[in-house]
């Protein structure tokens, strides 16, 4: 990403052409590699405080964060969800999303989860996908719901029933998981089967 920043003179207009530079304000391991133009470069996680600077002015300090970058993710555990006649929501489907760049297998929080049931694909489904740990109720698109991986990467989703209504025999729900910019990140779309034992 590329820092900018504003020299403005004592009325507050905009200083035209003037030379800000920026420099890196931490000592010890820097987590980017900083351009004095601002052009900043990841190397590693971490964070650094870094400055703005035209001759003797100075800005407040600004961190700069890099994350790590999603390489892959998986079911954790078995893929086949079944419900018992007395439960009201499947067991929990969950995914993990790891940088395995770096020391082995780490969990990433924050990454997005798409969860989306493909099958049935048309009718009333008879039951719907929600965030697993939160106060259930059918969002605005009962068929898809979206989280964040938590610490450890890993997200979840459950299929909860429908009072009064009658599930399928059973349903296949697609998760995938992407990374800050939007890709798909590699070993999903996992696909999950949800057997409704009560129907």
């Amino acid at each position: 990403m590329r820092l900018t920043a504003r020299a403005l003179n004592a009325a507050g207009n905009v200083v035209p052409g003037a030379a800000v530079t920026w420099v890196v304000l931490d000592t010890g391991r820097i987590a980017f590699a900083l351009d004095p133009s601002g052009l900043v470069t990841g190397t590693f996680p971490g964070n650094n405080k870094v400055q703005a600077r035209l001759e003797d002015l100075r800005s407040d300090p600004v961190t700069v964060t890099v994350t790590p970058l999603p390489d892959s993710a998986a079911a954790s555990g078995s893929t086949r969800r079944v419900l018992q006649p007395v439960d009201v929501q499947s067991p929990a489907m969950l995914v993990t999303v790891d940088d395995s760049s770096a020391q082995g297998f780490v969990g990433i929080s924050d990454k997005r989860v798409v969860y989306q049931a493909l099958q049935p694909a048309t009718g009333g489904l008879g039951f719907f996908l929600t965030v697993k740990d939160t106060v259930p109720a059918p969002g605005a698109d009962p068929r898809t719901v979206t989280t964040l991986t938590a610490f450890g990467g890993q997200a979840s989703a459950v299929a909860r029933l429908l009072a009064g209504q009658t599930p399928p025999d059973s349903a296949i729900i697609q998760a995938t998981a992407y990374t800050a910019r939007g890709a798909v990140v590699r070993g999903t779309p996992v696909q999950f089967v949800v057997v409704f034992r009560g129907s």
